[in-house]
């Protein structure tokens, strides 16, 4: 048979709140968890196991870099009572409450919150109930394209083969720092510096087949996009800025690239003024 336990509802509502920032460049803590904290706090003061006709009101204040959060839930707390094998009665119960069409007799339930319950809990049995343990605003594992602060660090040959000017190859070192948004979609901020050896092709210039060492240092705006939600995804990606030293010109990069994990892999075509080229990178992610 089965086993059905009596609910003990204590007659006074109770209300527990919390309050907490969530920083633009840093990890954020999610409101479910400080919910299911909530309940556990609530239930812990009166040992009780679930919280009847449960009230979750969220307060969210936007600002430029910091979202600041409060968060109140109440309710009445309960406890099961008096476990004892099901009777007929019981069971024509039960059998209303899931099927109020087919059976005259009906009941309204309350609703109820309690924690998620712990893993091999089974029906009938009693479960203890334990505090969640704090989130970890930052640090920590590394967090697949989580929404919150994102930043990689890249290494990347460049050839100048499209360059109508010049021909040669070199090297490229860059940083960009930005906001991951959902799964899909980041947006940084990047610095970078290019390196080439650079030969004159254009018999027009002085300088025809002079090889001179160029040094570009673009400062740019950096979007991605990723088509697929897993940690294995293929990515398209635009960049755009300006370039401060060598040729004092725009910056702009486009290219496609294959994303797991912490590790990015992928091929741009780069352009400033006068220079353009082909560009293979490899990118860490913390």
């Amino acid at each position: 048979m089965p086993t059905v336990a009596e609910l003990d509802v204590a007659p006074v509502r109770v209300e527990v709140d919390t309050t907490w920032t969530n920083h633009l460049f840093k990890g954020s803590t999610p409101v479910e968890a400080q919910r299911e904290a909530l309940v556990a706090r609530a239930l812990a003061g009166g040992s009780a196991d679930l919280l009847v006709e449960p009230k979750v009101r969220h307060e969210a204040n936007r600002h430029w870099f910091r979202t600041e959060h409060r968060l109140t839930v109440s309710g009445y707390p309960a406890r099961y009572e008096r476990f004892r094998s099901a009777t007929l009665e019981d069971i024509r119960t039960i059998n209303a409450v899931r099927c109020p069409d087919t059976v005259r007799t009906t009941l309204v339930l309350a609703e109820t919150l309690r924690p998620t319950p712990r893993k091999g809990a089974s029906l009938g049995k009693a479960v203890s109930v334990t505090t969640p343990k704090p989130v970890r605003a930052k640090g920590g594992k590394f967090r697949e394209r989580r929404s919150g602060y994102r930043g990689l660090v890249e290494g990347s040959y460049i050839n100048l083969t499209t360059s109508s000017d010049f021909r040669g190859d070199g090297f490229a070192f860059s940083t960009i720092h930005g906001r991951q948004c959902g799964k899909h979609f980041f947006a940084g901020l990047g610095v970078g510096v290019f390196k080439a050896n650079a030969e004159r092709l254009n018999s027009g210039y002085d300088d025809y087949g002079y090889t001179d060492s160029k040094v570009m240092v673009p400062f740019f705006l950096n979007a991605k996009a990723y088509l697929l939600k897993s940690r294995f995804s293929p990515y398209v990606e635009v960049r755009g800025g300006y370039e401060v030293s060598e040729t004092e010109s725009y910056y702009l990069s486009g290219g496609i690239g294959l994303s797991y994990s912490r590790f990015e892999l992928g091929a741009n075509y780069f352009q400033f003024d006068g220079l353009s080229g082909i560009q293979a990178r490899l990118a860490i992610l913390f």
